[in-house]
């Protein structure tokens, strides 16, 4: 599919003794407040000002209109506003990865790896959600179509829509992938679930998991700072929350578990568990007056933070997020 690129134009307001200048189809080669004009200058591509940033040092240079240099304004001080009136839209794969299928509100969402690793979500028809495509390499075909608004939340009354691209056409090209790794670090903000097992349809319940077993971590996701749960199903859990790299995250943990004693309090790495996905070392006891009742008496729950915490999570699938709601902060 070739990208749909449109011109991005910018009208730079100038504000000059009172009398408002406003030049038309300006390019600005950054965004800048304004500042103090030192020089005018006609030129193939139109009006070139040079100017003092009023938040920085160095000078910059925007381009306005020809009849913009026949303004007095060199000496003078401006003030410059942007509006947007045009994007450059980055077309979506062509080949990819199927990673996830939900079926929603609105459309058929799909979650596609490509060949560098990169997460994109696709809106797909809702028939694309019942083909056995998951784990599958496909190669897909677009249409735009009118979905229910997201603005509707769910009422099937609602007239409004939206006008979005539509994966209408998945088909797998034959190759075998290996199991698709997204990167953590290049996921939209938002809140996610990982496992380490093989999915066997698009949604994974959680009878599938006591089955399976193996390990999650539930957690949200904003810029590079993530917050979640990494846990063995129906086993231990414990609250992790730092920076992610790629599909690494470093930060702290605190484990809130009756009988929770530090597993390392010194510089040494000791993994959490049977795995070797997480690690934590530099712990201490904090104290703790909760508790949770079992079989009818008190058990005391014992808070454990860890100062350093590493959490690999090569090898792990996104599947459906799940009804469970990370934890804001641990």
């Amino acid at each position: 599919m070739k990208p749909y690129i449109a011109r991005i134009e910018a009208l730079i307001f100038a504000v000059l003794s009172g009398i408002l200048l406003t030049p038309q189809g300006v390019n600005a080669q950054q965004p800048v407040p304004g500042g103090t004009v030192s020089r005018v200058e006609a030129s193939e591509s139109g009006c070139a000002i040079t100017l003092q940033s009023n938040s920085a040092t160095p000078t910059v240079v925007a381009v306005a209109d020809a009849d913009v240099c026949e303004q007095p304004i060199v000496g003078q001080k401006i003030q410059f506003t942007y509006s947007a009136t045009g994007i450059t839209v980055t077309p979506p794969p062509e080949v990819g990865t199927v990673s996830m299928l939900e079926s929603g509100d609105h459309a058929c969402y799909v979650d596609l790896v490509d060949a560098n690793g990169e997460s994109t979500l696709q809106f797909a028809r809702f028939e694309i959600c019942q083909q056995n495509i998951l784990n599958t390499e496909v190669r897909l075909t677009y249409q735009p179509d009118s979905i229910y608004a997201a603005s509707c939340q769910g009422d099937l009354d609602c007239k409004e829509s939206d006008l979005v691209l539509l994966i209408t056409q998945a088909e797998p090209t034959g190759k075998v992938p290996t199991p698709p790794q997204s990167l953590i670090s290049s996921l939209p903000d938002g809140n996610y679930r990982y496992w380490n097992g093989r999915p066997s349809g698009a949604i994974v319940t959680d009878d599938e998991l006591l089955a399976k077993g193996g390990v999650t971590f539930t957690f949200s996701k904003k810029g590079r700072d993530v917050v979640g749960v990494f846990g063995y199903v129906d086993g231990r859990a414990i609250c992790v929350q730092g920076q992610v790299n790629e599909n690494t995250v470093t930060g702290i943990s605190v484990e809130s578990n009756a009988g929770a004693s530090p597993m390392s309090t010194g510089e040494t790495f000791e993994q959490f568990g049977p795995g070797a996905f997480l690690k934590v070392r530099r712990g201490r006891q904090l104290p703790s007056n909760s508790a949770i009742i079992v079989e009818g008496r008190r058990v005391p729950i014992d808070v454990v933070r860890y100062d350093s915490t590493l959490l690999d999570l090569r090898g792990l699938t996104r599947i459906n997020a799940g009804t469970s709601v990370p934890p804001r902060r641990c």
